[in-house]
């Protein structure tokens, strides 16, 4: 992603703009931390259901980051596409 940037910047872009997605992943991840550290204090039943919904989270938070990584990279290639076929008449 950091080379995508640079290489948009030789262009004229801007950095993309920041996708929802990879913000709800942020939000899940960080649900997920907090969720596994109170998951480790006790033993119940509360507990371990507890434990499992915050690796759920984590799992789908991973997941809604590879999606964000994949949208940016999808619109960064739209783009450079779209410079150098002006460029070069492609």
């Amino acid at each position: 992603m950091a080379i995508q940037v640079l290489w948009l910047a030789q262009y004229g872009y801007a950095p993309l703009p920041v996708h929802f997605v990879g913000k709800a992943g942020t939000a899940l991840l960080m649900i997920s931390i907090v969720g596994l550290i109170f998951a480790d204090l006790g033993t119940s039943t509360f507990f371990h259901l507890l434990y499992i919904a915050a690796l759920a989270a984590g799992i789908w938070g991973i997941a809604m980051y590879w999606l964000a990584g994949y949208i940016y990279t999808k619109q960064g290639v739209g783009l450079l596409r779209k410079e150098l076929g002006e460029k070069y008449g492609a």
